[in-house]
């Protein structure tokens, strides 16, 4: 017997707060709603900066977005799907799409913390790509970087600049992946040469990077550079660049209806066939046939 669509539905996603939810709560916010964003496969609409003394509770049911929580200070605590943790200044939460969270803290309480939310049609399935859709916390290695990252947010988001809907969600998905390398660094004990190395790689991949402006980010020699590479990723740091921008081009053009040469130049290629040409080295097909496969377009 057929299931009635009733039983087909997903679940209903909504927050749930506790009793006097603004009590001692202070908080700046930039949010930019337009439809331009909306239609994007992955942006961050909203930033806030949230400071609260006392007692508070919120619960996120199958939370609809995506949310990074960076804890600056004070202490919160958490539940990820019911597995209780808590936080402390340095550390930055995951709360998950179409997932439950919640958090909560006594009355004697204190905390405050930055936070991101993201949204888009390819929202759950770049998180899935990145290995960051069962990911709940990190620490924070480099918190300067963190904070440009997030000012940078702050300021577009406040701008509202028409035009600039396609670099909010460029930055945004350049955050994930930034996160993503935190993430496989924290899981492999990475040195942290490496990982400033990886933090400059990351956050730049698009602009001009040469072995030797990598080697002064992380603070060694270009020898000693090739050496972290090739001990801890089994690749040169060049090799590394490469991979990185084609990873993200074909992830532009699976989600994206763009085109190849637009592509292309958002990874930092100026050249659309030598960018070609690249591409099918490193993914075995073309720009268009990888679309075709994956996209079905």
């Amino acid at each position: 017997m057929r299931k009635s669509s009733k039983e087909w539905m997903p679940p209903r996603s909504y927050d749930e707060f506790g009793e006097n939810a603004d009590h001692g709560l202070q908080m700046r916010s930039e949010a930019w709603y337009s439809s331009a964003l909306e239609c994007l496969p992955l942006c961050v609409h909203l930033a806030m900066d949230v400071e609260r003394r006392g007692k508070c509770y919120c619960h996120h049911h199958c939370y609809s977005g995506f949310a990074l929580e960076w804890l600056l200070d004070g202490k919160i605590n958490y539940e990820f799907d019911g597995v209780p943790y808590v936080m402390h200044p340095g550390e930055i939460a995951l709360l998950q799409h179409r997932r439950d969270s919640l958090f909560f803290n006594p009355p004697a309480g204190y905390y405050r913390r930055r936070v991101l939310i993201f949204t888009g049609s390819a929202l759950g399935i770049i998180l899935e790509n990145l290995k960051l859709s069962n990911c709940w916390h990190l620490p924070v290695s480099d918190p300067e970087a963190m904070a440009r990252r997030f000012g940078r947010f702050e300021t577009l988001l406040k701008r509202k600049t028409p035009g600039s809907e396609l670099k909010i969600s460029l930055l945004s998905y350049e955050l994930l992946l930034y996160l993503a390398e935190l993430r496989r660094s924290a899981d492999n004990g990475w040195p942290e040469a490496l990982q400033r190395a990886l933090s400059l790689i990351n956050g730049s991949y698009a602009e001009p990077l040469t072995p030797r402006s990598i080697a002064a980010a992380a603070g060694v020699s270009v020898s000693g550079l090739f050496q972290l590479f090739r001990d801890n990723l089994g690749m040169s740091p060049m090799a590394y660049v490469t991979q990185l921008r084609i990873n993200v081009a074909a992830s532009i053009l699976v989600s994206e209806n763009v085109t190849v040469k637009e592509a292309a130049w958002r990874v930092g290629y100026d050249n659309p066939l030598y960018f070609s040409t690249v591409f099918s080295r490193v993914k075995g097909s073309s720009p268009r046939q990888y679309r075709r496969q994956f996209a079905g377009y």
